[in-house]
């Protein structure tokens, strides 16, 4: 499970609320959900379940060994925002490993959650795309949340983080990535 300051960010930022919004619908005050958020305290899942309700979520619990999603989101994020895209990258082909190492309903439920906004278009449009990417391999249903067209690119930008990357490697674009208007060669969704 992700650290529930991770989950509480993520539901926040995908609500887009603010933290003072949070705490008026929840009712919990201003330092306690500072606290949490940054980690800094761990909340009981009644806590948790309460804050995560002020946002339109709730608390699920599935066991699993792999991280989904808002992990994933949150890591390209936090990438993103130290300078290092490579890192971001690295964040990304976990996740799509993690997919991939999946089948049935785990898959689906580490995908279920919209990730929180990475500060970046074109790594928003990949996370939809390569969730659409493993999803569909087996006909699994798939979240709400890859369908926002902000999600969707609006001229086609090849998914590249550093001067070694060019768009000349790329020759076999997935449809969900395609639909998306994200160049990234199938060949690099394949775990080695």
């Amino acid at each position: 499970m992700a650290p529930a300051a991770t989950l509480l960010r993520a539901a926040r930022k995908t609500a887009g609320l603010s933290q003072a919004e949070l705490v008026r619908r929840s009712g919990i005050d201003k330092s306690t959900v500072s606290l949490i958020e940054s980690g800094l305290r761990n909340p009981s899942i009644e806590k948790l379940d309460h804050l995560l309700r002020a946002t339109g979520r709730r608390v699920g619990v599935y066991p699993t060994s792999r991280s989904g999603s808002i992990e994933a989101g949150d890591a390209i994020a936090d990438w993103l925002a130290d300078g290092d895209p490579e890192a971001a990258l690295r964040a990304f082909l976990r996740y799509s490993d993690n997919l991939a190492a999946t089948e049935g309903v785990d898959r689906v439920v580490l995908a279920a959650t919209e990730p929180p906004p990475t500060g970046s278009p074109v790594w928003d449009a990949a996370l939809a795309a390569v969730t659409e990417y493993w999803l569909d391999r087996d006909a699994l249903p798939q979240p709400a949340w890859i369908d926002d067209p902000a999600r969707t690119l609006p001229e086609e930008t090849p998914l590249t983080v550093n001067r070694w990357t060019s768009t000349r490697a790329i020759r076999d674009v997935p449809p969900a990535f395609r639909r998306r208007r994200i160049l990234v060669d199938e060949s690099t969704l394949q775990s080695a």
